[in-house]
């Protein structure tokens, strides 16, 4: 799923607002929906010490735009075979 840069641009604002928008404007449709969604894909959560959302590290890898790499497991003779010349 990619990520349009609106919504990126509203989990910037979790970090500067403690939500996806400046207090302003926190209420309107369109937020509130990217506050559900980022909430429904674990990106950000609720600090009751803070008072206010605080991105996840789930949340933080979707905003630098970080891939893990996948894990591959390699057997001992698989890898015997792999180095003979």
């Amino acid at each position: 799923m990619t990520d349009s840069a609106g919504f990126l641009a509203a989990l910037r604002n979790v970090e500067q607002h403690g939500d996806v928008a400046p207090p302003a404007a926190s209420e309107t449709p369109s937020n509130v929906a990217a506050r559900h969604r980022a909430c429904l894909e674990n990106l950000i959560a609720w600090d009751d010490a803070r008072g206010r959302f605080v991105l996840t590290a789930t949340g933080r890898t979707r905003l630098t735009g970080a891939t893990r790499v996948s894990a591959t497991v390699t057997t001992l003779s698989a890898f015997r075979r792999a180095s003979r010349p």
